[in-house]
This record gives structure tokens, C-alpha cells and sequence, in this order.
């Protein structure tokens, strides 16, 4: 069984997306959803803890997620 979350970026500008404790960053366009695909147990968030920040977004996981970007597997920013 797999758990998702998603976000949407909402704002105006280009959002940077941090998933920790990985310190994996995404670049999520205006208008664009990232999408967190992690293997779940109970019926619970994939995501411990979020916080926003000026230009970013940072999401706690207790298990690395598959990552998904308008619907595309995804690689962090430093991996491409």
C-alpha cells in the first residue's frame, strides 16, 4: 500500500522544494505539483512536519518518498 501527498504551488514565482532528512531539493514551477509517494502502513501522512519559508518549502519525511513533478518521476535538482 502506498500513502501520497500532494502540494501545488500556488505562489507567483518558482518555489524550491526540500525534502528532508535527505536534503533533497526540487525547483517546482508556478502552477506546477509535486507529488510524495511513499509505502504506508496506517492510514497516515507520509509527511512528519512541513514548514514554508521565503522561496521554499521544506517537508519531513520518515521514509525517503518517490518524487513526482506534473506527473513525472522526478530527480533532485543536483542529481539532473
Amino acid at each position: 500500500m502506498f500513502a501520497t501527498h500532494t502540494f501545488r504551488n500556488e505562489l507567483g514565482v518558482p518555489l524550491q522544494v526540500w525534502v528532508e532528512p535527505w536534503a533533497d531539493v526540487y525547483c517546482l514551477s508556478q502552477g506546477s505539483t509535486i507529488t510524495f509517494i511513499v509505502e504506508a502502513g496506517a492510514a497516515t501522512s507520509p509527511v512528519i512536519e512541513s514548514a514554508l519559508a521565503e522561496g521554499r518549502i521544506t517537508f519531513w519525511f520518515k521514509d525517503e518518498p518517490e518524487i513526482a513533478i506534473d506527473g513525472k518521476l522526478a530527480v533532485p535538482d543536483w542529481q539532473e
